[in-house]
């Protein structure tokens, strides 16, 4: 006959087993996106312009094919023709093709707190307030927003009086230069879709136009 302390200790060492076993498998996680495409040629893969990508993701352009990715932690801009090109954390690595690379103005602290997590919602700024702290720079007149959600996008100046703009982002990616809206340099902007806001300084040299996508990206998670 066993001892009942005996096989209530058997269990529970059972119990502790299965127990670090489950937690010694890593849970599948969602991958850290680190550079965004600024520019692809037509074919190549299923890279779409303003997707952003994992470290990992690699890109087959053949002889003819062209991608020009923005990295979000380095602010490198990699231009790339032909040959394969292959994310990485902080920039590209590519083989058998011609690379050029320059730094582009962006914010790398910014981007990552829009990158992690959604940011919470912000209360209407009074009258005689000081205005908050932006949460990322950006130096493009006209911002991309990437949403992984539609609906109403409302963007609010915070330093001055002006109208607000209101836009539907009936398409997870919005360039505001394809639309013909641009912001105003040195400018401080409330950006809110849902119950989500970003605060957004417009840099005082902000490039008007096409200015490198990674400089004037606004996300929401």
């Amino acid at each position: 006959m066993r001892h009942p302390a005996l096989l209530a200790f058997l269990t529970a060492l059972a119990l502790g087993v299965a127990w670090l076993n489950a937690v010694a498998v890593p849970r599948e996680v969602a991958q850290e996106d680190v550079a965004i495409v600024e520019d692809v040629s037509p074919g190549i893969g299923d890279l779409r312009r303003f997707d952003l990508i994992a470290a990992g993701r690699s890109a087959e352009l053949g002889q003819d094919g062209r991608i020009v990715l923005g990295y979000l932690k380095s602010c490198w801009q990699d231009s790339i023709a032909g040959g394969r090109a292959v994310v990485e954390p902080l920039q590209s690595l590519v083989e058998g093709g011609a690379l050029t690379r320059r730094r582009v103005e962006c914010d790398a602290a910014g981007l990552a707190l829009m990158n992690s997590a959604g940011l919470s919602m912000r209360g209407v700024v009074l009258a005689g307030s000081a205005p908050p702290e932006p949460d990322v720079n950006l130096y493009g007149l006209s911002p991309i927003i990437i949403s992984r959600e539609p609906g109403l996008l409302l963007i609010e100046r915070l330093d001055a009086a002006a109208a607000p703009l209101r836009l539907d982002l009936t398409e997870s990616k919005i360039d505001l230069h394809e639309k013909n809206i641009a912001l105003d340099a040195n400018s401080l902007y409330r950006f809110t879709r849902g119950a989500s806001a970003i605060v957004v300084r417009i840099d005082r040299l902000a490039e008007p136009g096409r200015a490198p996508a990674v400089g004037r990206l606004v996300i929401f998670r």
